[in-house]
């Protein structure tokens, strides 16, 4: 059993990693698609905090949407599974306990680090995007 958990919890530790390059890349995709119009705005006098702003808030909505369908789909199922286990025994329903959902310390843990990571796949890709240098810049809105 404790060899089970070990590599079921391997899994959705590289599930967590796929899933936030997939979201980064997805960002970082959508960033440089729209180069042109963040320089346009850099140049017209945008800070970087409001540039960076500008950037997590277009993605960022897209992200906490998934996290809560996510949660949900994730709930159900759970406890989807656990009634299903305990309707296949119920001649022993007096003998055992039956079964409910518990999320120990280490599943809290990797369901946080799984969202921080989801997290770190908006940021980076913003921060990157909305870092230019003004020679970069001129170049970009020269050749527009």
């Amino acid at each position: 059993s404790n060899g089970t958990q070990n590599v079921l919890r391997l899994g959705t530790v590289f599930a967590g990693l796929a899933a936030s390059i997939g979201v980064g890349a997805v960002a970082y995709t959508g960033f440089k698609e729209r180069e042109k119009e963040t320089t346009m705005l850099a140049v017209r006098g945008l800070s970087y905090k409001q540039m960076l702003g500008l950037l997590v808030t277009e993605v960022l909505p897209l992200v906490i949407f998934a996290l809560i369908l996510a949660t949900a789909v994730g709930l159900i199922t759970v406890r989807g599974d656990s009634l299903a286990q305990n309707s296949l025994t119920p001649n022993y329903s007096s003998l055992l306990a039956p079964r409910r959902v518990v999320f120990p310390l280490w599943a809290s843990e990797n369901i946080f680090a799984i969202i921080g990571l989801l997290f770190v796949g908006v940021f980076v890709p913003a921060i990157t995007a909305a870092r230019k240098d003004l020679s970069k810049m001129s170049r970009t809105v020269r050749f527009a």
